[in-house]
């Protein structure tokens, strides 16, 4: 707290867009893209509004060998849970709050902040809040007039239109400090979206993008397709779209179109954009209708007679009024890749001139904690980016799923000059003033043109790879990998070396081969003493403790700028305590590997695998706290607090013990020894086998196209296997560092990383790069939902009374509730917690 004096902290929120995109299509708008990740969640409607005209032009593997797989991985990472009361319990604020937002009077919006402004007003009595609506066409000139003098109000909620501007401008408050180890539980790409070179300036609070709604009465079917919606228009389906740069940019994504390269660029014309053009005039040419104003080309969707409507989730609650049961909403048509609509994120500011910014930066993060995001998706319908808050609306659902697909919004100077050209483009194009390719190319050499910039022949790709191959690369370097002899990850390593070697002619580069069970040892003591070699690649298990023992090169300096197209939570799995130390290669998680032979159809749910076990159908699963940590999360289980605390004990954890005892009374099998759980599934005996991709090319030579591959069942929530990242290491006592940093993006660049998943079924952590493999495709989606593998020294004492914690409950030793309680209680002891 800084003061305790009554000062007048003052916080602005925005008001929806929906309302001023119809006075003004120029509007500034939000987006998103979760992950989820990681493993994020779903949403809901009349989300906090982005335009509905376009915004103003100002807005600007080493995989483990079979004996790890007996053996439970590492011990020493932890990850960060909070509490159901940790979210509640903010630090005790005195003083005097005022807040500003832009919510339209009356709507479900305002009617939330009121409600979470009531809360907070109990969760903190001392503490006066003030509340001032501020139109949205108003709110971010008046913030910037205010605090540029000095005054204005001490935070805001708005999107993350103009946060790159604010930021340069020093108009909005650097959060990192405040923020540190407070957002575990907000997916990676929002945090991204709050950041500006690299430095938070919000708290986030919610994410949109564009999607495609559609009546029911209309399409026995949602598109999931360009090919599917091109057959719906030339059946004669009614739809209308409006012609915009914001709205219309997802689509380009669908061609695989980029817009800008790493210096920022434009390369539109090298890809995707003409293609996605063509589409769009073949839409209308097949009969669809595009209207560049908006409220003609969004009326006939309202009262019902087109099918059709491109828009984001601020229109949600009015749709859902006009159309009730009828309205549906899916992502935007899929091409040859997925749309990449913009992706917006809302959230807090906070006054960097503010005199009770503790207070301020409390007050954001009570109203982005977990309940209170809760409130705003089920009431207002904001699209959540808690992993831990979920939609239970299918249609903010949909938008979550939309946002994740999306391409975060750019908060460079370069990006402001999209609008103008792009916008003419979109309209030339579709009227038929201009070709799409040249429509595009007139539009790209615009926007270079004003930001005095030339795009080089290659675009991205060829910034990409000038980042990762120097002009002139010599010397000598060293690699240690502990891919097994002549396996297929061996082969690509082998190919890829000789790929750099053609790249890099005057750099020697050495191989040497070392057995995974002593490569973290044999690295760690070389590098203590000063020697080993310039680089190794290998999972991030011991990633932690090597670099708080300072073993792994700091590379933030380094790798600046050049993972652009590597996943947020790839990256993040790289770091400890937010400092980066590897170069990305591939994900790695566990799922349910089946036999279609023995199923007709892959268990999607808890409920469909115990009706198969019931069934009778043959199944051993190994017993081991690594291979069966992500079932708790079916169950919505948590490991661990913020302060590392475990809190097993308190809910989900005993459910899925209970379940698995359930799963062995109802016939499962379960076994200890892990060659003799696998054998039965290798041998076509067993129906299922939780394990992870590392074992995948031994399946397929024993099952062939009998192998299938799907995500652990989901419970009450979805499964949360490990989530563990491979990548390259940098020896920070080597010689040859540059040279080594250059070696691994090389390893780690489009191309590797396509060789790297077709040809060793590495699961991959570029956004460039597709798995054509389905199986390799089903790991990538355990990945994406799954837990990241802890970095911290407390996570290192869950191995031992954890796996002792499954032995016992599903031998019946001890209870299941029991069970959890002593495992936990023994980790905290160890930690002393």
């Amino acid at each position: 707290m800084t003061e305790k004096k009554t000062i007048a902290p003052k916080f602005f929120y925005y008001i929806s867009l929906e309302e001023n995109c119809k006075m003004k299509r120029s509007i500034w708008t939000v987006l998103l893209a979760l992950l989820v990740i990681s493993m994020i969640g779903a949403c809901a409607p009349a989300a906090t509004p982005a335009p509905k005209a376009e915004p103003t032009k100002e807005e600007a593997k080493v995989e483990p060998t079979k004996e790890e797989a007996k053996a439970e991985p590492t011990k020493e990472e932890a990850k960060a849970e909070p509490t159901k009361e940790e979210a509640k319990a903010e630090p005790k604020a005195e003083g005097k709050v005022t807040i500003w937002h832009a919510y339209q009077t009356g709507s479900s919006e305002e009617k939330v902040l009121t409600k979470l402004i009531d809360n907070a007003k109990k969760q903190y009595p001392n503490l006066g809040i003030d509340v001032l609506q501020i139109p949205f066409d108003q709110i971010f000139n008046k913030w910037q007039t205010e605090v540029a003098a000095g005054e204005g109000p001490d935070m805001f909620v708005a999107p993350n239109d103009s946060l790159g501007d604010m930021a340069r401008a020093s108009l909005v408050l650097d959060l990192d400090k405040y923020l540190a180890g407070k957002l575990d539980m907000v997916a990676p790409v929002a945090v991204e979206g709050m950041k500006v070179d690299g430095v938070l300036y919000g708290v986030p609070e919610s994410a949109k993008a564009v999607a495609l709604y559609y009546n029911k009465d209309k399409v026995k079917e949602a598109p999931k397709t360009t090919d599917d919606l091109m057959k719906a228009i030339k059946g004669g389906t009614p739809t209308t779209f409006f012609v915009g740069a914001y709205h219309l940019f997802g689509w380009s994504g669908s061609f695989g179109g980029k817009l800008l390269d790493k210096s920022n660029a434009c390369i539109a014309d090298q890809g995707g954009w003409a293609e996605m053009l063509q589409y769009l005039v073949d839409l209308k040419a097949a009969g669809a209708k595009f209207q560049s104003d908006y409220g003609q080309a969004e009326a006939p969707f309202r009262s019902g007679e087109t099918a059709f409507f491109a828009n984001g989730p601020w229109a949600l609650a009015d749709y859902k009024k006009d159309l009730g049961d009828k309205l549906g909403v899916v992502a935007l048509p899929k091409g040859t890749a997925d749309a990449t609509p913009f992706n917006g994120i809302d959230g807090f500011y906070i006054n960097p001139n503010g005199k009770s910014i503790d207070q301020a930066v409390d007050l954001a993060l009570f109203l982005t904690n977990k309940e209170s995001s809760q409130t705003y998706t089920d009431e207002a319908g904001h699209v959540p980016v808690r992993s831990d808050v979920k939609a239970s609306d299918p249609l903010v659902a949909a938008f979550a799923e939309a946002s994740a697909k999306g391409f975060p919004r750019p908060q460079t100077t370069q990006f402001a000059n999209y609008w103008t050209p792009f916008g003419d483009m979109f309209t030339k194009a579709i009227e038929g003033i201009s070709k799409p390719a040249d429509a595009v190319k007139d539009a790209c050499t615009a926007m270079n043109t004003a930001n005095k910039i030339t795009a080089a022949a290659g675009g991205e790709k060829k910034e990409e790879a000038s980042s990762e191959k120097p002009v002139d690369l010599t010397g000598k370097v060293t690699i240690w990998h502990a891919y097994q002899t002549g396996s297929s990850e061996e082969k690509v390593l082998t190919k890829l070396i000789d790929n750099a070697k053609k790249q890099y002619p005057n750099l020697g580069i050495d191989v040497l081969q070392i057995p995974f069970d002593q490569i973290f040892n044999k690295w760690q003591t070389e590098v203590a003493a000063g020697e080993g070699p310039d680089m190794f690649v290998a999972p991030n298990d011991s990633l932690g403790d090597m670099a708080r023992a300072s073993l792994v090169l700091d590379l933030d300096k380094y790798l600046a700028g050049k993972l652009d197209m590597v996943a947020p939570v790839a990256v993040e799995g790289m770091k400890v305590d937010g400092v980066l130390y590897g170069v990305p290669e591939s994900a790695k998680a566990v799922a349910l590997y089946y036999n279609k032979d023995k199923v007709k159809e892959a268990p999607k749910t808890t409920d469909d695998l115990m009706k198969a076990i019931k069934g009778g159908t043959p199944t051993t699963f190994f017993v081991g706290a690594y291979h069966l940590f992500g079932w708790s999360g079916s169950f919505g289980g948590k490991l661990l607090d913020k302060s590392n605390a475990c809190i097993a004990d308190q809910g989900g954890w005993a459910e899925m013990l209970q379940y698995l005892v359930d799963l062995k009374a109802a016939g499962a099998k379960f076994q200890s020894d892990y060659g003799q759980a696998e054998a039965p599934f290798r041998s076509g005996e067993t129906a299922f086998f939780a394990n992870g991709p590392w074992a995948l090319a031994d399946y397929k030579k024993d099952l062939g196209d009998k192998l299938g591959v799907v995500a652990l069942p989901k419970g009450t929530a979805d499964a949360t296997p490990f989530n563990g990242i491979d990548g390259f290491y940098i020896n920070p006592n080597g010689k040859s560092i540059d040279q080594a940093v250059d070696l691994a993006l090389f390893l780690t660049n489009k191309e590797s990383s396509q060789t790297y998943t077709d040809e060793a079924g590495h699961v991959p952590v570029r956004s460039d790069v597709k798995a054509s493999d389905p199986l390799v495709a089903a790991f990538a989606e355990a990945s994406a939902k799954g837990f990241p593998r802890p970095q911290t020294t407390q996570f290192a004492n869950y191995w031992t009374p954890f796996g002792d914690m499954f032995t016992k409950a599903i031998e019946g030793i001890s209870k299941p509730a029991d069970a959890v309680k002593d495992a936990c209680t023994a980790m905290n002891t160890a930690n002393k917690k």
